[in-house]
């Protein structure tokens, strides 16, 4: 999904000339657009399948500190969809509602599902708009009240798209930049964190000897409901002492790189910041205010050097981080949820997951572990905890519907 994506962003940015410069970008810059294409892919595979897979042999982990056990405990099926890939991101809202996109041919407008407690589904959609009948949005943002939010793309602009909880569009607002956006990040229903990538002209003139000469800049800025940049979001090693001290913060060579911030993740938090897990080595979490401020930052370590982020998960004060072994295709083994205190930015505990679980992590409340998983030929909400099985079969340990 990603590979297209970006595919069709390189084939429309090339109509951003003449035709003899598109000519030119393809044939010139081939290198570089499928460097781009196979690290994102690599570094941000959005395809994660939900039915159980093979546990293959990775030899032993070595893992520092104790782990603890997840086992599964209630099961509810979803009946009206069948057991087929999920996308990461999967969210979930203050009442316990799961959201996800599953697998479907064509990719560029797959639906947002809300699955709510029952297996019972309600589907948010862009069909009902015109104006996005040529559209691609390929992520999605929730807020605690279930307020849901997508970024599209229709052409070189950008909208925002607002649903209410029936699935219909509330509303929507075009950003007054071009970008070619890839994350958004809700702070409330008036600010929106969003990271893209931008085609630049490179400085010093034009073009010469056929050669394309555009550079792909990483955007990560905040905008209101009306669609109006309010400033750029500086990330990097310095952007907290950057924003203490009033500097601009816009230093190009402290910026994560443009691969590492497309594949990020967030999440705004209880306080009212966005959490940003951008996918540097280690991982690190930017914390930023309301006002598109960079107040501190992390860094999250894997629990083993052969293990890579995959998504996170807010709950209160807690952060928690799903890792798993890197270039393992599509099957995998135990993955590894770390969990990290908000305010020191530390771990404190850390639990495995089988295979059996499914793979993608959607909520995480207390000891209540929430993945999508599978039963009998449909998706299905998995609960599991740290309790013993024993203790899980007495209560209500699995349903179905």
């Amino acid at each position: 999904m990603v590979m297209a994506y970006y595919r069709a962003m390189l084939r429309q940015q090339g109509s951003w000339g003449t035709s003899n410069r598109r000519r030119r970008m393809v044939r010139k810059s081939n290198v570089l657009s499928n460097l781009v294409l196979v690290a994102v892919f690599l570094s941000c595979v959005a395809v994660l399948f939900a039915q159980d897979s093979p546990s293959p042999d990775h030899g032993s982990m070595h893992l520092s500190g104790s782990v603890t056990a997840l086992h599964p405990a209630a099961k509810v099926t979803i009946p009206a969809e069948a057991n087929r890939p999920v996308y990461k991101p999967a969210r979930c809202d203050a009442e316990g509602n799961i959201y996800f996109r599953a697998y479907q041919s064509d990719a560029r407008k797959v639906p947002v599902v809300r699955a709510d407690s029952a297996g019972k589904t309600t589907q948010y959609s862009l069909d009902s708009d015109a104006d996005f009948a040529t559209a691609t949005a390929y992520d999605f943002s929730i807020l605690p009240s279930g307020d849901l939010y997508q970024p599209v793309q229709v052409g070189k602009d950008v909208y925002i798209v607002a649903f209410d909880k029936q699935g219909g569009i509330r509303w929507k607002t075009r950003l007054e930049k071009q970008f070619w956006v890839s994350r958004l990040v809700v702070f409330d229903d008036k600010s929106f964190l969003v990271i893209g990538t931008e085609v630049q002209p490179q400085s010093g003139g034009p073009q010469s000897g056929g050669n394309d000469t555009r550079t792909y800049q990483p955007v990560a800025a905040l905008f209101d409901r009306n669609g109006r940049l309010i400033r750029n979001v500086a990330l990097g090693t310095d952007a907290a002492a950057d924003e203490k001290h009033g500097r601009p913060g816009t230093d190009l060579k402290s910026t994560p790189p443009l691969l590492a911030l497309l594949g990020s993740d967030g999440q705004a938090g209880a306080d009212g910041k966005v959490y940003l897990m951008v996918r540097l080595d280690p991982p690190v979490v930017y914390v930023i205010d309301v006002a598109g401020r960079t107040v501190r930052s992390f860094n999250v370590n894997p629990p083993d050097s052969r293990m890579a982020a995959v998504s996170m998960s807010l709950d209160n004060n807690k952060l928690a981080i799903l890792f798993r072994h890197a270039f393992q295709g599509m099957s995998h083994g135990e993955d590894i949820i770390s969990i990290f205190d908000l305010s020191r930015g530390t771990e404190i505990g850390r639990f495995s997951a089988a295979a059996e679980l499914g793979t993608v992590l959607a909520c995480f409340r207390s000891n209540d572990f929430v993945f999508i998983g599978s039963e009998q030929g449909s998706l299905a909400i998995q609960h599991s905890n740290a309790n013993t099985p024993a203790s899980n079969s007495m209560g209500d340990g699995k349903h179905t519907h």
